[in-house]
């Protein structure tokens, strides 16, 4: 009798409906909505505000792999349906070290900047710089600054601004050069895109000098939203 009712106990859990078995499992993690920003304390209009909180919703990987700095900035222009992030990665102070055995006072520890922008919801830059932050133990403000030559891309930070800069050389023979600044107190930001001619190399010749570089300047500045890891 004993062996009837296993055996009708096994039959039923290997023919129970899956949707049954489905329920059991954990349900999958939900996204961290900490970093969802209140789009009515921005003093005007951004239909990027609601991109920014629609993948945060998502749990987008790109985007959190970009916030999950120690400072990171969300910014968002008026009106447009753009956003980018500037991320830090700023060491905790007991991982600071000495510059040099010469130097006991002054030191320095790696961190990262990242930045990215996004416009119409789909990723248009991404950039990732190491660089080094600096303080001495007399003081306890700590600067970053990280360079990459290779990229033509440099970001730097103090306890009042951040700042990032690149510029990108493009087929019809004009640099562009762009530079974001935010101001940490009032978490207002500006940013410029400088275009101008790229000069000939300079070749021996008795032909007349060329003419003067001609520069174009668009600007644009808007407010960030700060997020805190630590």
């Amino acid at each position: 009798m004993k062996d009837a009712v296993l055996c009708a106990l096994i039959v039923a859990a290997c023919c129970a409906p899956t949707s049954a078995i489905a329920q059991q499992e954990s349900p999958p993690p939900r996204p961290d909505t900490a970093y969802v920003y209140d789009c009515t304390k921005l003093p005007y209009v951004s239909a990027g505000c609601p991109s920014y909180n629609e993948m945060i919703t998502k749990g987008d990987k790109d985007l959190f792999g970009l916030i999950n700095g120690s400072h990171v900035f969300a910014c968002f222009k008026p009106d447009e349906d753009v956003f980018f992030i500037a991320s830090l990665i700023e060491p905790y102070p007991g991982e600071y070290t000495s510059r040099s055995p010469a130097s006991p006072n002054n030191l320095q520890s790696t961190g990262i900047f990242s930045y990215a922008r996004f416009k119409n919801g789909v990723q248009e830059d991404a950039k990732i710089l190491t660089g080094l932050w600096r303080k001495t133990k007399l003081l306890n403000d700590a600067s970053f600054s990280a360079k990459d030559d290779q990229n033509s891309t440099h970001a730097a930070a103090s306890d009042t601004e951040v700042s990032y800069d690149s510029f990108v050389r493009s087929l019809n023979n004009t640099r562009t050069v762009y530079a974001l600044q935010i101001r940490r107190s009032t978490l207002r930001f500006s940013e410029t895109y400088t275009t101008s001619d790229v000069p000939p190399e300079n070749k021996p010749s008795k032909l007349p000098a060329p003419p003067q570089t001609k520069t174009q300047t668009e600007s644009a500045s808007g407010y960030c939203a700060e997020f805190n890891g630590h």
